[in-house]
Protein backbone atom coordinates (compact mmCIF):
# COMPACT_ATOMS: atom_id res chain seq x y z
CA UNK A 1 0.00 0.00 0.00
CA UNK A 2 1.34 3.41 -1.00
CA UNK A 3 0.90 5.92 1.81
CA UNK A 4 2.12 8.82 -0.31
CA UNK A 5 -0.59 11.22 -1.48
CA UNK A 6 -0.80 11.94 -5.18
CA UNK A 7 -0.15 15.43 -6.52
CA UNK A 8 -3.90 15.95 -6.86
CA UNK A 9 -4.53 14.80 -3.28
CA UNK A 10 -1.84 17.15 -1.95
CA UNK A 11 -3.48 19.99 -3.85
CA UNK A 12 -6.83 19.07 -2.29
CA UNK A 13 -5.24 18.96 1.16
CA UNK A 14 -3.72 22.40 0.77
CA UNK A 15 -6.92 23.83 -0.71
CA UNK A 16 -9.18 22.56 2.05
CA UNK A 17 -6.72 23.67 4.73
CA UNK A 18 -6.72 27.19 3.28
CA UNK A 19 -10.51 27.11 3.01
CA UNK A 20 -10.89 25.94 6.64
CA UNK A 21 -8.58 28.65 7.94
CA UNK A 22 -10.39 31.33 5.95
CA UNK A 23 -13.69 30.23 7.49
CA UNK A 24 -12.39 29.56 11.00
CA UNK A 25 -14.34 32.46 12.53
CA UNK A 26 -17.62 31.53 10.86
CA UNK A 27 -19.77 29.78 13.47
CA UNK A 28 -22.46 28.84 10.94
CA UNK A 29 -21.33 25.34 9.98
CA UNK A 30 -24.00 25.04 7.31
CA UNK A 31 -22.93 28.23 5.56
CA UNK A 32 -19.33 26.94 5.62
CA UNK A 33 -20.29 23.57 4.17
CA UNK A 34 -22.42 25.12 1.43
CA UNK A 35 -19.39 27.20 0.43
CA UNK A 36 -17.55 23.96 -0.30
CA UNK A 37 -19.68 23.74 -3.44
CA UNK A 38 -17.82 26.80 -4.75
CA UNK A 39 -14.59 24.77 -4.89
CA UNK A 40 -16.30 21.55 -6.07
CA UNK A 41 -15.76 19.77 -2.74
CA UNK A 42 -19.39 19.22 -1.77
CA UNK A 43 -19.60 16.27 -4.15
CA UNK A 44 -15.91 15.56 -4.23
CA UNK A 45 -16.05 11.80 -4.84
CA UNK A 46 -19.06 11.81 -7.13
CA UNK A 47 -19.06 12.14 -10.95
CA UNK A 48 -18.85 15.53 -12.58
CA UNK A 49 -22.08 14.85 -14.48
CA UNK A 50 -23.96 15.32 -11.20
CA UNK A 51 -21.97 18.35 -10.08
CA UNK A 52 -19.24 16.41 -8.29
CA UNK A 53 -15.48 16.65 -8.71
CA UNK A 54 -14.84 13.07 -9.82
CA UNK A 55 -12.09 12.52 -7.23
CA UNK A 56 -11.59 9.40 -5.12
CA UNK A 57 -12.83 8.62 -1.63
CA UNK A 58 -9.38 9.12 -0.12
CA UNK A 59 -9.45 12.72 -1.34
CA UNK A 60 -12.73 13.19 0.51
CA UNK A 61 -11.24 11.75 3.71
CA UNK A 62 -8.30 14.14 3.36
CA UNK A 63 -10.76 17.01 3.12
CA UNK A 64 -12.74 15.79 6.14
CA UNK A 65 -9.63 15.53 8.33
CA UNK A 66 -8.36 18.96 7.36
CA UNK A 67 -11.75 20.56 7.96
CA UNK A 68 -12.07 18.80 11.34
CA UNK A 69 -8.77 20.29 12.50
CA UNK A 70 -10.45 23.70 12.43
CA UNK A 71 -14.17 22.91 12.84
CA UNK A 72 -15.39 19.50 13.93
CA UNK A 73 -18.97 20.70 13.53
CA UNK A 74 -18.50 21.64 9.88
CA UNK A 75 -16.74 18.31 9.28
CA UNK A 76 -19.68 16.37 10.78
CA UNK A 77 -22.19 18.27 8.64
CA UNK A 78 -20.01 17.60 5.59
CA UNK A 79 -19.54 13.90 6.35
CA UNK A 80 -23.24 13.24 6.94
CA UNK A 81 -24.17 15.11 3.78
CA UNK A 82 -21.75 13.16 1.59
CA UNK A 83 -21.64 9.67 3.14
CA UNK A 84 -25.25 9.23 4.19
CA UNK A 85 -27.36 11.31 1.81
CA UNK A 86 -25.38 11.75 -1.42
CA UNK A 87 -23.92 8.26 -1.30
CA UNK A 88 -27.30 6.58 -0.74
CA UNK A 89 -28.71 8.22 -3.84
CA UNK A 90 -25.60 7.64 -5.94
CA UNK A 91 -25.10 4.00 -5.01
CA UNK A 92 -28.72 2.82 -5.03
CA UNK A 93 -30.86 5.56 -6.58
CA UNK A 94 -32.32 5.62 -10.06
CA UNK A 95 -30.89 7.86 -12.77
CA UNK A 96 -33.86 10.17 -12.26
CA UNK A 97 -33.15 10.50 -8.53
CA UNK A 98 -29.50 11.24 -9.24
CA UNK A 99 -30.36 13.93 -11.77
CA UNK A 100 -33.03 15.45 -9.54
CA UNK A 101 -31.49 15.25 -6.07
CA UNK A 102 -27.82 14.27 -6.19
CA UNK A 103 -27.11 17.29 -8.36
CA UNK A 104 -28.83 19.59 -5.85
CA UNK A 105 -26.80 18.10 -3.01
CA UNK A 106 -23.51 18.45 -4.89
CA UNK A 107 -24.30 22.08 -5.73
CA UNK A 108 -25.22 22.90 -2.14
CA UNK A 109 -28.82 23.71 -2.96
CA UNK A 110 -29.84 21.16 -0.34
CA UNK A 111 -28.05 19.72 2.70
CA UNK A 112 -28.63 16.02 3.23
CA UNK A 113 -29.55 14.10 6.36
CA UNK A 114 -30.19 10.46 7.22
CA UNK A 115 -33.41 9.76 9.14
CA UNK A 116 -33.04 6.28 10.58
CA UNK A 117 -33.11 6.14 14.37
CA UNK A 118 -36.32 6.26 16.35
CA UNK A 119 -35.15 5.51 19.87
CA UNK A 120 -31.79 7.08 20.62
CA UNK A 121 -28.77 8.67 19.02
CA UNK A 122 -27.42 5.20 18.25
CA UNK A 123 -28.93 2.99 15.60
CA UNK A 124 -31.25 0.18 16.64
CA UNK A 125 -32.47 -2.01 13.82
CA UNK A 126 -35.46 -3.15 15.86
CA UNK A 127 -36.91 0.28 16.61
CA UNK A 128 -38.15 1.31 13.17
CA UNK A 129 -41.88 1.88 13.43
CA UNK A 130 -42.23 4.57 10.76
CA UNK A 131 -44.43 3.18 7.99
CA UNK A 132 -44.60 3.78 4.25
CA UNK A 133 -47.88 2.58 2.69
CA UNK A 134 -48.13 2.33 -1.07
CA UNK A 135 -51.14 4.15 -2.53
CA UNK A 136 -51.11 4.29 -6.29
CA UNK A 137 -48.11 6.25 -7.50
CA UNK A 138 -47.17 7.39 -4.01
CA UNK A 139 -46.06 6.18 -0.59
CA UNK A 140 -47.69 7.68 2.50
CA UNK A 141 -45.18 7.99 5.35
CA UNK A 142 -46.10 8.20 9.02
CA UNK A 143 -43.84 8.13 12.06
CA UNK A 144 -41.17 9.96 14.01
CA UNK A 145 -37.41 9.96 13.56
CA UNK A 146 -35.12 11.01 16.39
CA UNK A 147 -31.67 12.59 16.54
CA UNK A 148 -31.51 13.35 12.83
CA UNK A 149 -28.28 15.15 11.93
CA UNK A 150 -28.65 18.05 9.47
CA UNK A 151 -32.41 18.11 10.03
CA UNK A 152 -33.69 21.48 8.84
CA UNK A 153 -36.80 22.45 6.87
CA UNK A 154 -34.64 23.11 3.80
CA UNK A 155 -32.85 19.76 4.12
CA UNK A 156 -33.22 16.60 2.09
CA UNK A 157 -33.71 13.40 4.07
CA UNK A 158 -33.07 9.75 3.40
CA UNK A 159 -35.86 8.12 5.42
CA UNK A 160 -35.94 4.42 6.30
CA UNK A 161 -39.48 3.11 6.86
CA UNK A 162 -41.40 -0.15 7.08
CA UNK A 163 -43.06 -1.19 3.83
CA UNK A 164 -44.09 -4.61 5.11
CA UNK A 165 -44.13 -6.82 8.21
CA UNK A 166 -40.37 -7.35 8.10
CA UNK A 167 -39.57 -5.17 5.13
CA UNK A 168 -37.79 -1.82 5.29
CA UNK A 169 -37.21 0.60 2.44
CA UNK A 170 -35.47 3.94 1.91
CA UNK A 171 -36.99 7.10 0.45
CA UNK A 172 -35.91 10.60 -0.52
CA UNK A 173 -38.05 13.08 1.41
CA UNK A 174 -37.79 16.86 1.20
CA UNK A 175 -37.79 18.69 4.51
CA UNK A 176 -40.40 21.20 3.38
CA UNK A 177 -42.82 18.55 2.09
CA UNK A 178 -46.37 18.66 3.43
CA UNK A 179 -46.69 16.73 6.67
CA UNK A 180 -43.00 16.96 7.61
CA UNK A 181 -42.40 18.73 10.91
CA UNK A 182 -38.84 19.49 11.99
CA UNK A 183 -38.61 19.87 15.74
CA UNK A 184 -36.36 22.18 17.76
CA UNK A 185 -32.67 21.42 17.86
CA UNK A 186 -31.42 19.29 20.75
CA UNK A 187 -29.06 21.06 23.13
CA UNK A 188 -25.74 19.19 23.20
CA UNK A 189 -22.52 19.32 25.21
CA UNK A 190 -20.43 19.60 22.03
CA UNK A 191 -20.54 19.90 18.25
CA UNK A 192 -22.65 22.99 18.76
CA UNK A 193 -22.64 23.85 15.07
CA UNK A 194 -24.41 20.60 14.13
CA UNK A 195 -28.20 20.69 13.99
CA UNK A 196 -29.62 17.51 15.56
CA UNK A 197 -33.40 17.34 15.79
CA UNK A 198 -36.41 15.03 15.65
CA UNK A 199 -38.68 15.00 12.62
CA UNK A 200 -42.32 13.94 12.50
CA UNK A 201 -43.88 12.50 9.36
CA UNK A 202 -47.67 12.78 9.22
CA UNK A 203 -49.31 11.48 6.05
CA UNK A 204 -46.34 12.63 3.99
CA UNK A 205 -47.04 11.96 0.32
CA UNK A 206 -43.85 10.77 -1.38
CA UNK A 207 -43.74 9.86 -5.09
CA UNK A 208 -43.03 6.17 -5.66
CA UNK A 209 -40.12 7.33 -7.84
CA UNK A 210 -38.44 8.57 -4.65
CA UNK A 211 -37.93 4.99 -3.46
CA UNK A 212 -34.18 4.33 -3.33
CA UNK A 213 -33.27 0.95 -4.72
CA UNK A 214 -36.00 -1.66 -4.41
CA UNK A 215 -38.62 -2.36 -1.70
CA UNK A 216 -37.02 -4.21 1.19
CA UNK A 217 -33.53 -2.87 0.51
CA UNK A 218 -33.66 -0.22 3.23
CA UNK A 219 -31.51 -1.94 5.86
CA UNK A 220 -28.87 -2.92 3.30
CA UNK A 221 -28.68 0.71 2.17
CA UNK A 222 -28.43 1.87 5.78
CA UNK A 223 -25.61 -0.58 6.50
CA UNK A 224 -23.81 0.51 3.34
CA UNK A 225 -23.86 4.23 4.03
CA UNK A 226 -23.06 3.81 7.73
CA UNK A 227 -20.03 1.71 6.78
CA UNK A 228 -18.76 4.62 4.72
CA UNK A 229 -19.63 7.07 7.50
CA UNK A 230 -17.42 5.16 9.96
CA UNK A 231 -14.36 6.05 7.89
CA UNK A 232 -15.37 9.72 7.78
CA UNK A 233 -15.98 9.84 11.54
CA UNK A 234 -12.55 8.27 12.08
CA UNK A 235 -11.05 11.06 9.97
CA UNK A 236 -12.87 13.68 12.06
CA UNK A 237 -11.52 12.11 15.27
CA UNK A 238 -8.01 12.18 13.79
CA UNK A 239 -8.41 15.84 12.88
CA UNK A 240 -9.55 16.76 16.41
CA UNK A 241 -6.68 14.73 17.91
CA UNK A 242 -4.12 16.45 15.70
CA UNK A 243 -5.34 19.85 16.84
CA UNK A 244 -5.25 18.78 20.50
CA UNK A 245 -1.69 17.53 20.01
CA UNK A 246 -0.47 20.67 18.26
CA UNK A 247 -2.08 23.00 20.81
CA UNK A 248 -0.55 20.98 23.66
CA UNK A 249 2.96 21.12 22.21
CA UNK A 250 2.66 24.85 21.52
CA UNK A 251 1.43 25.57 25.05
CA UNK A 252 4.05 23.34 26.68
CA UNK A 253 6.83 25.22 24.88
CA UNK A 254 5.56 28.54 26.22
CA UNK A 255 4.53 27.55 29.75
CA UNK A 256 7.45 27.91 32.17
CA UNK A 257 7.72 26.06 35.48
CA UNK A 258 10.77 25.89 37.73
CA UNK A 259 12.71 28.04 35.32
CA UNK A 260 12.16 26.06 32.11
CA UNK A 261 9.39 25.27 29.61
CA UNK A 262 7.28 22.33 30.78
CA UNK A 263 7.94 20.57 27.46
CA UNK A 264 11.40 19.82 28.91
CA UNK A 265 9.95 17.57 31.61
CA UNK A 266 10.08 13.88 30.74
CA UNK A 267 6.67 13.12 32.25
CA UNK A 268 5.06 15.59 29.88
CA UNK A 269 7.12 14.31 26.94
CA UNK A 270 5.74 10.83 27.60
CA UNK A 271 2.21 12.20 27.36
CA UNK A 272 2.98 14.03 24.13
CA UNK A 273 4.69 10.95 22.69
CA UNK A 274 1.64 8.79 23.36
CA UNK A 275 -0.68 11.43 21.90
CA UNK A 276 1.40 11.57 18.72
CA UNK A 277 1.64 7.78 18.39
CA UNK A 278 -2.09 7.22 18.93
CA UNK A 279 -3.02 9.95 16.46
CA UNK A 280 -0.74 8.61 13.74
CA UNK A 281 -1.92 5.03 14.28
CA UNK A 282 -5.53 6.14 13.93
CA UNK A 283 -4.67 8.12 10.81
CA UNK A 284 -3.01 5.14 9.14
CA UNK A 285 -5.99 2.89 9.85
CA UNK A 286 -8.33 5.54 8.49
CA UNK A 287 -6.45 5.92 5.22
CA UNK A 288 -6.11 2.17 4.89
CA UNK A 289 -9.91 1.89 4.99
CA UNK A 290 -10.28 4.71 2.48
CA UNK A 291 -7.72 3.11 0.17
CA UNK A 292 -9.51 -0.24 0.30
CA UNK A 293 -12.74 1.46 -0.69
CA UNK A 294 -11.04 3.16 -3.64
CA UNK A 295 -9.67 -0.19 -4.77
CA UNK A 296 -13.13 -1.73 -4.73
CA UNK A 297 -12.25 -4.06 -1.87
CA UNK A 298 -14.16 -4.77 1.34
CA UNK A 299 -13.39 -1.83 3.60
CA UNK A 300 -16.15 -2.18 6.20
CA UNK A 301 -14.17 -3.92 8.96
CA UNK A 302 -11.18 -1.66 8.37
CA UNK A 303 -13.51 1.31 8.73
CA UNK A 304 -14.91 -0.04 11.99
CA UNK A 305 -11.41 -0.60 13.34
CA UNK A 306 -10.34 2.87 12.24
CA UNK A 307 -13.28 4.49 13.93
CA UNK A 308 -12.85 2.53 17.16
CA UNK A 309 -9.15 3.33 17.45
CA UNK A 310 -9.58 6.96 16.34
CA UNK A 311 -12.36 7.79 18.78
CA UNK A 312 -10.91 5.80 21.71
CA UNK A 313 -7.41 7.19 21.31
CA UNK A 314 -8.88 10.59 20.48
CA UNK A 315 -10.75 10.85 23.76
CA UNK A 316 -7.57 10.04 25.69
CA UNK A 317 -5.59 12.53 23.61
CA UNK A 318 -8.09 15.28 24.41
CA UNK A 319 -8.05 14.38 28.12
CA UNK A 320 -4.24 14.59 28.08
CA UNK A 321 -4.48 17.95 26.31
CA UNK A 322 -6.66 19.25 29.15
CA UNK A 323 -4.12 17.92 31.66
CA UNK A 324 -1.17 19.56 29.88
CA UNK A 325 -2.97 22.91 29.79
CA UNK A 326 -3.86 22.65 33.48
CA UNK A 327 -6.39 25.25 34.60
CA UNK A 328 -6.50 26.74 31.12
CA UNK A 329 -7.47 23.33 29.77
CA UNK A 330 -10.41 23.14 32.15
CA UNK A 331 -11.52 26.66 31.34
CA UNK A 332 -13.04 27.76 28.05
CA UNK A 333 -10.35 30.33 27.38
CA UNK A 334 -8.26 28.26 24.94
CA UNK A 335 -10.93 25.96 23.52
CA UNK A 336 -9.34 22.74 24.76
CA UNK A 337 -12.58 21.84 26.52
CA UNK A 338 -14.43 22.11 23.20
CA UNK A 339 -12.07 19.59 21.60
CA UNK A 340 -12.94 17.01 24.24
CA UNK A 341 -16.68 17.70 24.04
CA UNK A 342 -16.62 17.45 20.25
CA UNK A 343 -14.62 14.23 20.39
CA UNK A 344 -17.15 12.67 22.76
CA UNK A 345 -19.88 13.42 20.24
CA UNK A 346 -18.01 11.57 17.51
CA UNK A 347 -18.00 8.40 19.63
CA UNK A 348 -21.79 8.54 19.95
CA UNK A 349 -22.94 9.28 16.40
CA UNK A 350 -24.71 6.48 14.51
CA UNK A 351 -23.42 3.73 16.80
CA UNK A 352 -21.58 3.55 20.12
CA UNK A 353 -18.36 1.76 21.02
CA UNK A 354 -19.82 -1.62 22.06
CA UNK A 355 -21.66 -2.40 18.78
CA UNK A 356 -18.54 -1.50 16.79
CA UNK A 357 -16.39 -3.84 18.89
CA UNK A 358 -18.94 -6.64 18.52
CA UNK A 359 -19.01 -6.18 14.74
CA UNK A 360 -15.22 -6.35 14.61
CA UNK A 361 -15.21 -9.45 16.83
CA UNK A 362 -17.83 -11.30 14.81
CA UNK A 363 -16.06 -10.66 11.54
CA UNK A 364 -12.74 -11.71 13.08
CA UNK A 365 -14.20 -14.96 14.41
CA UNK A 366 -15.79 -16.08 11.13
Amino acid sequence: MDFQFTEEQLLIKNSIREFAEENAENEDSYAVVKRLADIDFLGIFFPEIYGGAGSDFTSFIIAVEELAKVSASAAVVYANHCCLAENAIYQWGSDELKEEYLSKLCRGEKIGGFAFSEGSLNTDWLLINTTAERQGGYYILNGKKTYVVNAQPQSLFIVVAKTGEKEYSSFVVEGDAGGVTVGPAHAKMGLEGVCVTDITLENVKVPAANLIGTPGQGLAIAAGVLGLQNVALAAIAVGISQTALEKSISYAKERVQFGRPIIKFEALQVMVGKMAAYTEAARLLTYKAASLRDQGEDFVQAGEMARYIAQTAGEQTCIDAVQIHGGYGYSKDLGIDALYRDMKGISLFDTSEKPIILQIARKSIT
